[in-house]
């Protein structure tokens, strides 16, 4: 049985800068093989989204159960979500490894997921996956908690563990310093950044955790994942 990572994300039709086309490219030049489910379609350029296409449940399910039983799923990341699809996917892909990237609103302000979406896939989809919120704002989101401090990213990576029921955490300080925090297994990793990577803040989270979902699909253990993601998206975009 051939090895591969599933993608479930949206299209972005402005380019391909973030979502599934991101997603494909990462998964493809760190040598894994990508299986793309689409889990929407947007309408979108790198400065600003006109709006979005929710593909129905069914469809979503349909298009993960063709693959599940050809290719063994090593990996999962998890993108743009609605919240008629989080039961679904959560369904389909209980028991493999989940990245999850929570989009909850495009960087020019369109929001993504509701409120009463976000509760959903902190209910359903958050408990048991490796959590990475794509910047500070969606960390605050899904936690509810202020983040002005290394410190309180550190609060924020806790909570989603300890309170929330992810798996491991990675919160992102692109917003603060460029130092990211993994909490897992009960301890807290730092990881320092360089420079903010000019020219490719679209997209940037969609390639961080892509990159992730492949690097444990080769069997890294998750601190040296993260590393090797985060230097990857510095390098390589």
């Amino acid at each position: 049985m051939s090895m591969a990572v599933l993608i479930i994300a949206g299209l972005d039709t402005g380019g391909g800068g973030a979502g599934l086309k991101a997603d494909i490219e990462t998964v493809s030049a760190l040598g894994e093989h990508p299986l793309p489910v689409v889990s929407a379609i947007t309408y979108q350029t790198r400065t600003r989204l006109g709006g979005v296409f929710p593909v129905p449940p069914n469809t979503i399910r349909e298009q993960i159960r063709a693959v599940k039983g050809v290719f063994e799923i090593r990996a999962v990341k998890i993108g743009l979500l609605h919240g008629g699809a989080v039961k679904v996917i959560a369904e389909e892909t209980k028991g493999l490894i989940r990245v999850l990237d929570p989009v909850i609103a495009s960087s020019s302000g369109f929001r993504f997921l509701s409120p009463e979406d976000v509760e959903i896939l902190k209910r359903e989809l958050l408990p048991g996956s490796i959590v990475t919120p794509p910047n500070v704002p969606e960390a605050e989101v899904l936690t509810g908690l202020k983040i002005n401090s290394i410190e309180d990213i550190k609060r924020v990576a806790r909570v989603l563990v300890e309170e929330l029921g992810a798996e491991a955490a990675i919160v992102k300080g692109g917003h603060l310093n460029f130092t990211d925090v993994l909490y897992w297994n009960g301890e807290v990793f730092k990881f320092s950044g360089g420079e903010r990577v000019e020219g490719f803040t679209h997209g940037t989270g969609c390639v961080f955790s892509s990159a992730l979902a492949a690097f444990i699909a080769k069997g890294l253990e998750l601190p040296k994942a993260v590393e090797r993601a985060k230097r990857f998206v510095e390098g390589g975009r």
